[in-house]
Formats: C-alpha cells, structure tokens, sequence
C-alpha cells in the first residue's frame, strides 16, 4: 500500500481524536452538551481508534520493529489491567500506527487541528457565544472558553514546539515577535507562568540562532548531556516530591514558585506508592465544575508528567516512556535534527509541571518514535 495512503488515513484518525478532545476540555461541552453531544463525542472517539487499527494493518512492519511492538504493548496492557485506564491503552494506538509516517506530517496535523480548534474556542468565548469562566479571587484567571484556565496556554505551548519543530530558525523575525504577543495575550488572560516563560525563552533561543550558530554548535557537543535529559528531569521530580519538608523555609518557598505542587506530590507518594504496573486513580482537580475545592481532601491532583506516570500506570511504563523519548532524542541527533532535539529537551523539562508527556491531545511528539523521519528537511544541521 502507498506510504501516502496511510499517511491520510493516520491523519485523519489523528485529526478526529484531537478534534473530540479540545471539544470537550471546552466549558461548552462541561457546561452545556447534551447527552446527543456526550455520545457524538464518544462514537467520534471510537471513529479515530477504528482509524487507527486500519492505519496499523496498512504497515509493513519488520520483524525487528513487530517484536517491539509487541513487547510494548503486553506491558501497556497488563498497565491497563492494574489502573483501568482504558483510555491510556486506547491512545497508544496512536503510537504503533505511526509507523512509516512522515513525522512533519503527524506535527503538521496535529498543529493544525489545535490552532483550528484552539482560535475557534478562544474568539466564540471573547464573543460571549461559549462561557468565559473567570477562575480565582485575587489572581484572576480567564478560561478562554476552557473547562481549565490553564488549557488554552498549553495548548498553545505545544502548537509552538510544533512549528520550532517544523521550520526552526526559518521562523522570520515578525514571525518570532507575532507568536510572542500571542504568548503575552495568554499570560494577561489566563496568568499562566511556566509555559508563558517557557514559550519567551523558546522563541529567543530561534531568534539567537537566526544571528549565530553557536547554540547549534552548543546542542551538537552535548549530545550525551542532552539525551540523560528525561532521565534527569524524571529524577528531579521523585526527589523534589519525596524530599519535601514543609518546615523548611527554603523548601516551601519553592514550593509556593510551584504553585504546590511538591507538596501534593509529596502526598500523592505517601498515599499510593509506586507499583510495577499501576493502580486505579482517581484523580481530583479544578475546573470549570469545581474552580475551587472546599478542602484539600477533596483535592487529588498530581501536575508532573512522571510522578503522574509512575503512580498511575506503575515503573514500567514510567521506564518505557522516558525509553521513548531518550531513542527519539538519540535518532534525531543521528540525523542532526537539532531543532527537534531542542523541542524534546525543553518538552521533557516542561514534564516536571505539567502532566502532559504522554497526552497526545497536547503533545504528539511521542508518535514520531516509529515515524519516518524526515532526512531532507531544511532543519538539519552539517556543522
């Protein structure tokens, strides 16, 4: 079967499924759908998986890649079993019939659909056609026609990983300070802080590189350094959680720069522990139902990817996904992919705040770990 076929139906399975979750993470859908939409969303859902299985019986699959695959997938499964979240092992459908697609493409798509869906939501809530929730009492937040304030900026992180991803330190000057203001316009509405310094310092870092080479030739000489990178920022976030004391000033200093969260990961591991293979969570956090939780007990929420990862679906799937993106940093640095190496290493380093190393809704980068990468692209660096 033509590469180019699959490629479309892949897409198109990508498209729904990112497509039905920006839908419903929007105050419209936790609000106001009826249960018409609620079940549209699920058959549409159910749609993107069957997609996904054709996507997957148009491989060729070799014998060395077939036998991975396989190894991976009992893992995931005996996953599922120990933290019935199906909806973990259904999303790595994704991951498998990736295979052979061109990894601009599944960016492309994956961009694309949430600039779409993203613009859409923001403008109808600026209209008043979708709900405008305004969390918090002192630090107001908008949602931006989100069930959460912090969505919309996220979302938006991860669309600019995609598009340094795609065309690098060819993003023009106007471009850089076009997405910069966009970035602004986030951090005013909806005062998210990590992402928003995040996204500043990722767009200098294009700029610097437009006007010299030397961070090019700083990522090639630090190759070793940089693929330890989600090893080390996993090891970061267990230490930070486990060691926490709140009777040390310093400590809860920087636990209030986190906005808590090595308290609650601290909880979280004194509760549940980290299990091989995972264990039902019932995770409890804000949003547009319940922007603010009466009591602490009621709250049940882990930010950070890895903490979120080990506790639920166990260590070895927490091992398997920073194997992930180690192999992915590892392969674009044999094809000098630096830009692609550059948007991993900060995705990773994002992971220790937030919980989206893994949700393909956000973040599509662990699908290129099959994907054919793209060895003529005007990203690769022969200095």
């Amino acid at each position: 079967m033509p590469t180019n076929r699959k490629t479309i139906v892949f897409c198109v399975a990508l498209l729904l499924f990112v497509s039905v979750e920006m839908f419903e993470k929007t105050a419209y859908y936790a609000l106001e759908s009826s249960d018409i939409v609620v079940l549209l969303m699920r058959m549409l859902r159910y749609l993107s998986y069957l997609v996904c299985c054709i996507s997957v019986l148009l491989s060729s699959l070799g014998r060395k890649k077939l036998l991975l695959i396989l190894l991976m997938s009992g893992i995931i499964i005996i996953s599922y079993f120990a933290s019935a979240n199906r909806h973990f092992l259904l999303r790595v459908l994704f991951l498998f019939s990736a295979d052979d697609v061109s990894d601009r493409s599944i960016i492309k798509t994956e961009a694309l659909t949430q600039t779409l869906w993203l613009a859409v939501t923001v403008v109808l809530s600026m209209l008043g056609v979708w709900t405008d929730y305004i969390f918090g009492v002192t630090r107001l937040r908008h949602g931006l026609g989100f069930s959460w304030t912090t969505t919309a900026p996220i979302v938006y992180f991860y669309i600019l990983m995609g598009l340094v991803f795609l065309y690098g330190k060819k993003l023009s000057i106007f471009a850089v300070l076009m997405l910069e203001g966009i970035n602004v316009f986030f951090f005013v509405m909806t005062n998210t802080r990590f992402s928003f310094v995040l996204s500043t310092l990722v767009l200098l870092f294009v700029a610097f590189c437009q006007i010299s080479s030397y961070p090019e030739k700083v990522l090639l000489k630090t190759d070793r350094i940089m693929c330890c990178l989600p090893v080390t920022c996993c090891g970061i976030s267990f230490l930070g959680a486990y060691s926490y004391n709140g009777s040390l000033k310093w400590m809860r200093s920087i636990n209030g720069l986190l906005s808590d969260r090595l308290r609650l990961g601290n909880m979280a591991l004194s509760k549940y522990g980290i299990t091989l293979f995972g264990q039902p969570i019932e995770w409890v956090g804000n949003s547009v139902l319940s922007p603010a939780t009466s009591s602490m007990k009621e709250y049940n929420y882990v930010d950070c990817s890895y903490l979120q990862i080990g506790l639920e679906h166990g260590l070895i799937v927490l091992l398997l996904t920073l194997t992930v993106y180690t192999v992915l940093m590892i392969l674009y640095y044999r094809e000098k992919r630096i830009f692609a190496v550059f948007v991993l290493a900060v995705i990773v380093m994002f992971a220790i705040t937030e919980p989206r190393l893994m949700n393909f809704m956000f973040n599509a980068f662990p699908m290129l770990l099959f994907s054919r990468k793209d060895q003529n692209t005007i990203l690769r660096s022969d200095r």
